[in-house]
């Protein structure tokens, strides 16, 4: 299969270059586009799949240096800075004088001059928690700061939110770098104030849908609203509320508007003398993005969007990418507040070592430095799983290695796309896939793409093959080779009541119909036919196939029998009720284990806990099969930068990982032997006794904590499951459109079982 997709996919890159060559040209849709007023995205990735790869611009990547370490405060809530002066808010905290169990918190805005390293109090207050949790004001009003605006002279205005005996409001103040206070006003509003502004000799304050104007000294000159907006402004889902205000360099005033959901905004032009708005634009791709105003001269607004910090200049077309969050190892959704300090020096509010906010700076790398590191590819086919916390840890650990993301998600088939990038030259150092992403791992080593990773597993210092599940990785292999390793599995196994099961009985098609033969009114096996007839490919494929030598026997007496056995279910089943299971109606069916939590309730709620592992009937082995759960990644066999790869991808499998990341995973097995046994562990001890349970007849029922012996029958059994949950889709496919022929009474079962065999015996003949 995937031989001729690619050879689709190389004819068709030929095709087009061949249009290319000739002259011809796609037409220019810029004089057809009308002017919508919309701001397009504009990344500085080239695009993948057209015969140029993924590139790092040196020029976005930068470097983060914490300067918390001069701000005398325990913890930090916000920043705000201009030119040489940082404010920073937060607090200390101390047990209180009195001896008692009570914290008390001094809170403060303290000034810092970065350069003069001097750093004064300048506004504070005192709260005091006890150790029921509810808290005090040592001044009788409680107290937050919601905003802070630097004015080039090293002054603050704070905006404040203040209640005192049920009554809130906003004040705005105005404070010198000692702390002395030159004046305060109460905003007289009931929405939210905003970050004020300088604009002049005036302070602009929003508030809802208006702007409150005050001279230096404090008097209120007057108090606009704003609602009549532009004629041809579509304003039927706009959010009313000012989002913010900003002053470009050249003295013009522009206020910001959200969108319904937050899926653009609209910038309008604002006299403030008259209040009226001018002209606008509508800004798209800000469902993330949060608008953290200009940098003083250079770009009328930044922004910092899903991936970077972006420099929009009003009437633009596009943005100019700034900062490239993931090369410049950051985590966007850990960065709280996020200030220009210059064109090329940013201040942000970051996790630091111990996990609490940490304000630091943010510089441009020397490109020549960053061009030291060698890049690795890291195909993303799964957008979730942490991807990006891995990632920006790798990159911020290592100083050979930077990791940099070709993005699959976005297309609507991540696997054609591709084999359109293998079709041009170009396959991912790395392929990571989450659970639910169809990626085919086993067509891509047939075809020589993937790496081997078991050797460089097998000659890892700390990584030992005998701390895992290495029968997952065989399973998920070919011939021996490791081509794809998943973190996590989920379990799906055919268990059978240990009345009829015991004594190590065989389980076959002739068994299953003994059973029925003797047993009317029983169900010996639950299950619909669609699912019975892909777990017969699963378990029973080396029956019927052999890759080796590219042959098949679908019209063997073996198959045509399992055929007519399939037809013998039903297309759907009845509600399901677990009292006959329990009653011994049922005999035997499909169930899933996910942790030793499953395990226990599962058995107990089905079987009573007398229940056998029976596998499939008429397969070679009676384990069960699994899913990869947790992330599965795999290697390029083409990659120029191996190490660095497995550097990557190993860390996947350390104690560290599956120990801090999936040890609390309630829905997934680790492959890693040594967490398994510490949620084996927990699962014999649970914690504050609380006992595993189920609802069985509106009645919820408890079980008892899984004893030592289940619980090492349970692991013998992981360790003996041989069979990944994967089929081949072509043959399957193929099986499941003749065989829909006879089950709906057309055919009969030799003749589909014959068009099976020819059908599929060509496909494997094309891929050997």
């Amino acid at each position: 299969m995937l031989k001729r997709t690619i050879q689709r996919v190389v004819a068709v890159v030929l095709a087009v270059m061949l249009f290319m060559l000739s002259g011809c040209a796609a037409p220019d849709k810029s004089s057809e586009a009308g002017t919508d007023n919309t701001l397009e995205e504009q990344t500085s990735e080239k695009p993948i799949g057209s015969g140029e790869w993924i590139e790092i611009d040196t020029e976005l990547v930068y470097d983060s240096r914490e300067i918390s370490e001069e701000i005398p405060l325990d913890y930090v809530y916000d920043a705000a800075v201009n030119g040489e002066w940082l404010y920073v808010y937060g607090y200390t905290s101390k047990h209180a004088e009195d001896d008692s169990t009570d914290i008390w918190r001094d809170v403060q805005v303290v000034s810092l001059h970065r350069r003069k390293n001097e750093v004064n109090p300048v506004f504070s207050y005192r709260e005091i928690e006890t150790l029921g949790g509810s808290i005090s004001y040592e001044s009788g009003r409680k107290i937050s700061v919601e905003e802070m605006t630097v004015t080039e002279g090293g002054e603050v205005l704070l905006v404040t939110k203040e209640s005192e005996n049920g009554e809130e409001g906003y004040y705005l103040r105005w404070l010198t770098p000692e702390g002395t206070e030159r004046w305060s006003q109460r905003v007289e509003s009931d929405s939210r104030v905003n970050a004020p502004v300088l604009q002049g000799e005036q302070v602009c304050v929003p508030a809802g849908n208006q702007i409150f104007i005050y001279d230096r000294e404090g008097v209120l000159l007057r108090q606009l609203t704003l609602e009549e907006f532009p004629e041809d402004m579509d304003t039927s889902n706009l959010y009313p509320e000012i989002e913010a205000i900003t002053v470009a360099g050249d003295g013009t005033v522009y206020v910001s508007f959200l969108g319904n959901g937050f899926s653009y905004r609209y910038v309008l032009t604002c006299d403030f003398k008259t209040g009226k708005m001018g002209s606008w634009e509508k800004t798209s791709g800000v469902s993330t993005a949060e608008m953290i105003g200009g940098d003083g001269g250079k770009f009328d607004f930044l922004f910092k969007d899903i991936d970077g910090i972006y420099g929009w200049n009003y009437g633009d077309e596009k943005k100019t990418k700034l900062v490239d969050f993931m090369d410049s190892a950051l985590i966007r959704e850990d960065i709280y507040r996020l200030h220009a300090v210059s064109e090329d020096s940013y201040l942000m509010i970051y996790p630091g070592e111990d996990g609490r906010p940490a304000i630091y700076e943010l510089t441009k790398t020397d490109p020549d430095t960053a061009k030291t590191r060698q890049m690795i590819v890291l195909g993303l086919f799964s957008p979730g799983d942490n991807y990006v916390e891995q990632i920006v840890r790798f990159n911020r650990n290592s100083d050979r290695y930077v990791i940099k993301v070709a993005d699959y998600t976005k297309y609507n088939d991540p696997a054609t796309q591709l084999n359109l990038d293998i079709a041009a030259g170009n396959i991912p150092d790395i392929i990571y896939a989450g659970s639910n992403a169809k990626v085919p791992f086993d067509d891509y080593a047939r075809a020589g793409f993937l790496e081997d990773i078991k050797p460089w597993f097998e000659a890892d210092s700390e990584l030992k093959p005998g701390d895992f599940l290495t029968n997952v990785f065989d399973a998920m292999g070919l011939d021996g080779h490791w081509y794809q390793m998943a973190t996590a599995i989920e379990i799906y196994s055919y268990i059978g009541s240990n009345a009829v099961f015991a004594d190590d009985q065989s389980w076959n098609l002739e068994d299953y119909k003994d059973l029925e033969t003797k047993n009317k009114g029983v169900t010996v096996l639950r299950g619909i036919r669609d699912d019975i007839l892909r777990d017969a490919l699963v378990f029973r494929w080396e029956q019927f196939v052999d890759e080796n030598n590219g042959t098949c026997s679908f019209d063997s007496a073996e198959f045509i029998e399992l055929l007519e056995w399939i037809n013998t279910f039903p297309e759907e089943l009845p509600t399901f009720d677990v009292n006959q299971v329990r009653n011994g109606k049922v005999y035997a069916m499909k169930t899933s284990f996910s942790d030793f939590s499953s395990f226990n309730t599962n058995l107990d709620r089905l079987y009573r806990q007398e229940a056998e592992f029976i596998g499939f009937p008429g397969s070679e082995d009676m384990g069960g099969m699994f899913k990869a759960r947790g992330i599965s990644l795999a290697m390029s066999a083409k990659s120029k930068c191996k190490e660095g790869a497995w550097e990557f991808i190993r860390y996947f499998f350390t104690d560290e990982y599956q120990i801090d990341k999936l040890s609390h995973v309630s829905d997934q097995l680790p492959v890693n032997l040594n967490v398994l046994e510490i949620l084996a562990d927990k699962a014999m001890n649970p914690v504050f006794g609380i006992w595993d349970s189920y609802r069985l007849n509106g009645k919820e029922v408890t079980v008892a904590p899984p004893t030592e012996e289940k619980i090492s029958t349970w692991m013998d059994y992981l360790k003996s499951i041989t069979r990944a949950d994967t089929v081949d889709d072509e043959v399957y496919n193929v099986i499941v459109e003749e065989a829909g022929a006879y089950f709906a009474g057309q055919k009969s079962v030799q003749d589909v079982a014959k068009t099976i065999q020819g059908r599929v015996w060509i496909y494997l003949a094309e891929q050997q």
